[in-house]
């Protein structure tokens, strides 16, 4: 390995666990509680397992005090399921000498996180993963290692872990790996608002997934690139990618994502009966929590665009909660569809409040894209413009030569609903 794994990893996560015990703190004395202590605990006794395979009293003690409190956790969750199992093959683990053992089950529990928005316990608990011995894993656990950071809004660690696992990547010739780096490079040049690079490194992926046949790189390389062009107001270009992408992924979360981006190009193309039929197939297929808040918050705007107020306190509600946990550009993007929203049912003040957040977030995590576009849209609703566009007309003056190509996806979207 060409760099200290130790450094690239450490420095990111914070010591002793502190992410539980925040969660912990922050929802004391209730279920949720009590499972994030549980976590505690556990990644505690996780630090315990030793290569060694002699049990120390020390060891034997902390099992028994962890295994007694996860037991006693009720009901049975998803978490409480991985903490019991992190427990049962930390003692396997300590009893072998076999401390890699423990890989899988903190994978597994990470993901959880993640899918959670938990990014910060999720962080913690691949840290530890990475310290065991992982070197057939290795390159996997990095790239989930760079897209947690990317998550979490951390956008100059993530792109320096991108290119490290890019890099060792291409020495063990795992080229599949090495595009995936690459693509998340580029989303993180895409979340500080540099489009245009974030272009160039897409269109590269996408002629080498297409040479390499590699179906899935493929799909991400035709899934982003929609996203970069429909962020540098070429949507109608988008449109084809991102049902493109739809058609190639065979993962559902991966397939549910790029239905939501097909809604939102249709939505910006002003065809908001066709972005209604992709975003409500995508809340009805039970996605992940952040992407069900993403579609949401679509959905959410829509509502607004068609002057439909009831649906849109509706939707407003549901999000009220559900916001705050989504990485820092999405939580922007609420704010500004929020602030837009209430501007067209002439609730000026709320939505300048609304927007004031927006832009304080996307300074505080350099957000350049969505800060100019907080501001532009906050200026709109002082001067008491429309912040959006809300005819039916389509705005993009070169619709009209796509408009088989958008009717072949809507009538697509609908057979799919159909089914």
């Amino acid at each position: 390995m060409s760099y200290d794994a130790g450094l690239s990893t450490a420095r990111y996560a914070k010591p002793l666990h502190e992410a539980f015990l925040e969660r912990a703190s922050r929802f004391k004395d209730s279920e949720t509680g009590r499972h994030a202590f549980g976590g505690f605990l556990v990644m505690r006794l996780v630090d315990q397992v030793s290569p060694s395979d002699k049990v120390s009293s020390s060891f034997a003690y902390q099992l028994k005090a962890t295994n007694a409190f996860i037991q006693e956790l009720l009901p049975p969750t998803v978490e409480v399921n991985h903490l019991r199992e992190l427990v049962r093959v930390a003692e396997a683990s300590n009893t072998t000498g076999q401390p890699e053992l423990l890989v899988p089950p903190l994978v597994a529990y990470t993901l959880w996180l993640e899918h959670q928005m938990l990014f910060d316990e999720a962080l913690d608990v691949l840290e530890v993963a990475l310290r065991l011995p992982t070197e057939d894993e290795e390159v996997s656990l990095r790239l989930q290692w760079a897209r947690l950071l990317r998550l979490s809004g951390r956008y100059d660690d993530a792109r320096s872990a991108y290119q490290l696992v890019g890099t060792l990547a291409e020495g063990q010739g795992d080229t599949h790996s090495e595009m995936v780096s690459r693509l998340g490079y580029a989303i993180v040049l895409q979340k500080v608002g540099n489009l245009a690079a974030s272009e160039v490194v897409l269109r590269e992926v996408l002629a080498d997934a297409v040479r390499l046949k590699d179906r899935e790189a493929e799909g991400r390389a035709c899934h982003d690139l929609a996203v970069a062009l429909h962020l540098m107001n070429r949507t109608k270009d988008s449109v084809p990618l991102a049902f493109r992408a739809y058609q190639l992924y065979t993962n559902s979360a991966d397939r549910a994502r790029a239905l939501n981006d097909t809604g939102v190009f249709l939505k910006s193309l002003h065809l908001y009966a066709a972005a209604k039929h992709a975003l409500r197939l995508v809340v009805e297929g039970h996605p992940a929590p952040e992407l069900r808040a993403r579609t949401l918050v679509e959905l959410l705007e829509i509502s607004a665009l068609d002057g439909d107020r009831i649906s849109f306190e509706r939707l407003r509600r549901q999000l009220r909660d559900r916001a705050s946990p989504l990485p820092p550009d999405e939580q922007v993007n609420y704010e500004i569809q929020v602030g837009s929203g209430l501007s067209l049912f002439d609730r000026h003040e709320q939505a300048e409040a609304h927007l004031r957040r927006a832009i304080h977030l996307a300074e505080e995590h350099k957000l350049g894209e969505r800060l100019f576009h907080a501001e532009r849209t906050l200026k709109q609703v002082r001067e008491r413009r429309p912040p959006v566009d809300s005819g039916t007309t389509p705005a993009n003056a070169g619709l009209a030569s796509f408009e088989s190509e958008v009717q072949d996806t809507v009538e697509r979207l609908e057979a799919i609903q159909a089914l």
